[in-house]
């Protein structure tokens, strides 16, 4: 038992014993329950923070989805989920690349579009589950569906009609004949104006050409769809040269679904744009972590083998990403930081390590009941939810600090270890339990609110803080009973420091006030000149890639990752509120599906319908009438099989007629796979 001296006052009254009228009959019941049972309390406290975690940890879970934060009965967040429902999770990776504008530099960017792709959908981009949902950076046909041909432009459509219609009776006559000869036929027909057969006797007549013979009918149609018509014409000897040599052929050589697609390229054809759909983890605090990762390196794969081509990686998920990773790096440093200073001045003010350490022993038990409670009650964290912890560091060590500081003072004026926790818990209890109070009501006030992730926050919190009020009323003055009563606190005493200077100030009060109020009014005007940065970019840090290329985005083409969604009903509800969304002007662009509707599709399916009547004769598959024979020399076994008999005898004379009309194909004898010969052809025609 301590047998310091107590202080009085001058009449002899117990200065730190608290007067019996403003004594808290509660607090009183307090301090007999912490005196009489201190080991108990303090055992209960840890075993019960140790079951908590155990709980939080085998059952408490993060749930990182955006969505779940606001209540599906609130009207916009209802239709957002319909929409998300109806056309699914939109928020992309964007690759953009930069072609300078040029025709070299987009034909570049192209190929570094198809190398991304190659590597983005490689089974080898990871081991786990599928980490890339989709891919989109062209639109080939076979994206636009069954009307495809209904986006092709009024004069494309009158141009395709105008040949299919031409080639109708030419391709009816070859499917009656059947033969491979007859195609040969009309192809030379259609290229040189003259019959295959009409060329053999000419040329056994002694090779008489005729000069500025008949016109081919091909020569009128147009360059680019003869082009075209020339690629077929070399698919066509692929799957000749495929079939004499025994390989499997499967598919038509002529799909327009195998058509070259449109690239991605932005109206002024400065930027490719890749958008890239990831895999979503709502289980982990970084949803895109593992797929972001995964596209990081399969773009610097690419990089490295397009060094002079400058791409970046944007989009709101690597936003995102990129601000949760330059804030969690430099939460931890400031956190480090501020640590060690707040250890640092507790060891310096309290004189040792221990009484620190008991506050944040007290603080540690009161986080680990919340985290149970939130498990048992909720059972999971969001996004907002989850910084609780936080708020509870800085709320729960402010009661801690004024038990342990009016502990430090009573003790330091003569009080016994028993009476100076008894006075820490009476003087000290009624602010510490007000401030709690009012805390709590604070955080259960958004309880009803349709912002669940406010409400949750507000209810793990204002709970949270409830159990610092227990574990720094009770637990701690327990341990620090039981501390003191061994002597475990060293012998120096911390020195309440003292402010003179304030307390000179303070003794002028109107005088403070007055200079106080010239310098509010002094500052007035600045209030006025605030303005408020709507510029989500400006928060980001300097020099991210993310931030950097979504600057691109904008200021190159008025272009950006961010959008909003506007569903309308009808397509008279689309015009209305597009013209009114183009009359505001913090609006950049507005696209609609009636940018996306093929326009004049009655006028194509009329085009297309007739083009489909003369195709009406024409099946599509023709059965194989004779078996080749394989193990022949191909081209004997096409002799035998598919020519006529007058022409098949005599292969040199087909081969020079066949050069005497098409100059182009004089290096016939030199190629020995016969799809290979249209190559200069097709590449001469697609370039008119």
């Amino acid at each position: 038992m301590d047998n310091r001296q107590r202080p009085r006052t001058e009449n002899g009254q117990d200065r730190m014993k608290p007067s019996p009228k403003k004594r808290d009959y509660f607090l009183n019941f307090l301090w007999r329950l912490i005196h009489r049972h201190p080991g108990l309390l303090i055992a209960s406290g840890l075993g019960l923070a140790l079951i908590a975690a155990l709980i939080a940890g085998f059952f408490l879970h993060l749930n990182s989805n955006q969505d779940a934060l606001v209540s599906p009965s609130v009207p916009f967040q209802k239709r957002y989920l319909e929409h998300l429902e109806n056309f699914g999770d939109q928020e992309y990776l964007f690759v953009v690349i930069q072609t300078g504008g040029t025709e070299a530099g987009k034909k570049k960017a192209s190929r570094f579009a198809e190398s991304l792709n190659a590597r983005l959908l490689a089974p080898t981009l990871s081991k786990g589950p599928d980490l890339i949902q989709a891919v989109y950076y062209r639109i080939s046909p076979r994206d636009l569906g069954d009307g495809a041909l209904l986006f092709a432009s009024p004069e494309e459509a009158r141009k395709l009609t105008r040949m299919v219609s031409f080639l109708a009776p030419y391709l009816d006559r070859w499917v009656h004949d059947g033969s491979l000869t007859g195609l040969f036929n009309i192809i030379a027909e259609l290229l040189g104006g003259r019959r295959a057969e009409d060329g053999g006797r000419r040329a056994e007549d002694g090779g008489q050409r005729a000069e500025g013979g008949g016109r081919g009918a091909a020569l009128d149609m147009d360059p680019a769809l003869l082009g075209q018509a020339l690629g077929f014409l070399q698919e066509l000897l692929n799957h000749v040269d495929q079939a004499l040599s025994g390989e499997k052929t499967e598919g038509p050589f002529f799909d327009l679904n195998q058509a070259r697609g449109e690239y991605f390229f932005t109206a002024s054809g400065r930027l490719l744009v890749m958008r890239i759909l990831p895999s979503k983890d709502f289980s982990a605090l970084d949803v895109v972590g593992k797929p972001l990762a995964a596209v990081r390196r399969a773009l610097e794969s690419t990089r490295a083998e397009f060094p002079d081509l400058a791409v970046g990686l944007t989009g709101r998920p690597a936003l995102q990403a990129d601000e949760m990773e330059t804030t969690d790096r430099d939460m931890t440093r400031a956190a480090i930081i501020a640590v060690l200073f707040v250890g640092v001045l507790f060891m310096v003010v309290l004189h040792g390590w221990l009484r620190p350490f008991l506050v944040l022993l007290s603080l540690a038990m009161a986080m680990a009941w919340s985290f149970g409670f939130a498990t048992v009650t909720v059972g999971e964290l969001n996004l907002l939810s989850v910084i609780f912890a936080l708020v509870l560091v800085g709320i729960g060590v402010d009661f801690g600090i004024h038990v342990v500081m009016r502990y430090v003072e009573a003790y330091g004026k003569g009080l016994g270890v028993e009476e100076s926790v008894r006075v820490a818990l009476l003087r000290t209890g009624p602010g510490v339990i007000l401030g709690a109070v009012t805390s709590v009501c604070a955080f259960y006030s958004v309880l009803g609110s349709d912002f669940i992730g406010l409400a949750q926050l507000g209810l793990i919190g204002g709970t949270g803080v409830l159990f610092c009020l227990v574990s720094m009323m009770v637990v701690l003055p327990a341990m620090l009973l039981q501390a003191g009563k061994k002597k475990l606190f060293p012998s120096s005493m911390p020195r309440i420091t003292a402010m003179p200077l304030l307390e000179r100030i303070f003794k002028h009060p109107k005088r403070v006030l007055g200079i106080l109020l010239l310098i509010t009014l002094l500052a007035l005007p600045g209030l006025f000149k605030v303005r408020f940065n709507y510029n989500l970019l400006e928060l980001q840090a300097r020099g991210l890639e993310s931030v950097e290329y979504e600057r691109v985005l904008i200021e190159a083409d008025d272009e950006s990752s961010w959008y909003a969604i506007i569903s309308a009903k009808t397509l008279k509800e689309v015009k209305g509120v597009t013209k009114k969304l183009v009359d505001i002007p913090s609006v950049g662009r507005v696209e609609s599906v009636l940018d996306f509707i093929p326009s004049g599709q009655a006028e194509k399916s009329a085009q297309y319908q007739k083009a489909a009547m003369a195709l009406k004769n024409i099946p599509d598959h023709l059965p194989p009438q004779h078996p080749l024979n394989t193990e022949q020399n191909p081209w004997k076994t096409c002799q035998k099989s598919c020519f006529r008999p007058g022409l098949a005898g005599n292969w040199p004379l087909w081969e020079k007629t066949w050069m005497h009309w098409i100059p182009p194909l004089n290096k016939w004898r030199k190629i020995r796979n016969g799809s290979s010969v249209l190559r200069g052809w097709k590449r001469q025609w697609t370039e008119i």
